[in-house]
């Protein structure tokens, strides 16, 4: 299944959440905790183009490469919290950086007015 449908340049004021997250998922993306990204995406709706744009870059990316993993990252440390979509391969691809920069080459630039955050990003655990 191809992600292309996913591309746009502004989130729909029309589509809920629940539709993208149910796309996402249709296109392979795993969302193990959906009610965070959830409430996350409902809180911070200026992030859900860049959610929709990276995702329909990285599914054909990494497709048969790694497993994608939509989750709420928190530091441990101070209260910061931002989306991330997890690339995680086993073993790592050596051409995994430029591989995750072609993805955000399709989403940075709409985050500069957000108040949300969200990333792509490795975090080099193995897929779960």
């Amino acid at each position: 299944m191809s992600a292309t449908f996913l591309l746009e340049t502004a989130a729909p004021a029309a589509m809920p959440v629940e539709s993208l997250l149910a796309q996402l998922r249709a296109t392979g993306i795993r969302i193990p905790r959906p009610a965070e990204v959830l409430d996350y995406l409902t809180r911070y709706p200026d992030v859900i183009a860049s959610v929709r744009n990276a995702s329909a870059v990285a599914v054909p990316e990494f497709a048969g490469k790694a497993v994608l993993s939509l989750e709420l990252y928190v530091d441990p440390e101070i209260d910061d919290r931002y989306l991330t979509l997890y690339v995680r391969q086993d073993p790592n691809d050596p051409n995994l950086y430029e591989m995750v920069e072609r993805v955000r080459e399709n989403y940075d630039c709409q985050l500069d007015a957000s108040n949300g955050w969200f990333i792509v990003m490795t975090d080099f655990q193995p897929p779960k």
